[in-house]
């Protein structure tokens, strides 16, 4: 019975807003259900170790009619509910997004590093852009090596071609040389 009485002196020592001030009780029964919930969601967003649904970090009029006791029907258009209580509910529910936005934020930021892991991780850092920059030398040199690679082959092959074209040509002469050579020959024997 005085549990009773406490809840009872509590709801009187509540202060309500002056906008509450005559409304029915339902309303006033919907603004303690709306406190109630928000604040049980800021402590979930706070002590939330993973994501949490929309549902679970913002205020859903179902739940607050439901905590009421009520019918969710007394958020529909043309009720009783004063617009004042909507614009709180969206209020509340703007202040919500922001402090799980920052949660989450601090969240995916990670831990501060100390010094010394700092000091690691420039020195692991470090080693790991000059192995990739002499990657990009070793690839560099290697390309030009390819590309005068290239290039020789290209000259040789020319070469080459020249080359083979002057012993087709000499073959020729010397043939011409072996043909007027036995021509003479022949004159001389008889």
């Amino acid at each position: 019975m005085s549990r009773l009485l406490d809840k009872k002196r509590q709801k009187k020592s509540e202060t309500l807003p002056d906008w509450l001030q005559g409304a029915s009780t339902t309303m006033i029964v919907l603004y303690r259900a709306f406190k109630e919930i928000e604040g049980e969601l800021e402590v979930k967003i706070q002590e939330a170790s993973s994501e949490l649904s929309v549902t679970q970090r913002e205020l859903v009029r179902s739940d607050i009619a439901s905590r009421a006791g009520v019918s969710e029907s007394n958020f529909r258009k043309g009720r009783k509910v004063p617009e004042r209580l909507m614009e709180e509910i969206e209020q509340a529910n703007a202040r919500l997004r922001t402090i799980y936005k920052n949660k989450m934020l601090k969240r995916f930021s990670g831990k501060h590093k100390s010094k010394a892991e700092l000091e690691d991780e420039i020195k692991r850092l470090s080693s790991t852009v000059k192995k990739l920059e002499n990657e990009k030398y070793q690839e560099f040199f290697r390309q030009i090596i390819d590309s005068q690679l290239l290039e020789n082959q290209k000259n040789l092959a020319q070469r080459n071609e020249a080359l083979k074209l002057r012993v087709h040509e000499l073959e020729n002469i010397v043939s011409n040389l072996r043909t007027k050579n036995s021509d003479l020959l022949r004159m001389i024997n008889n």
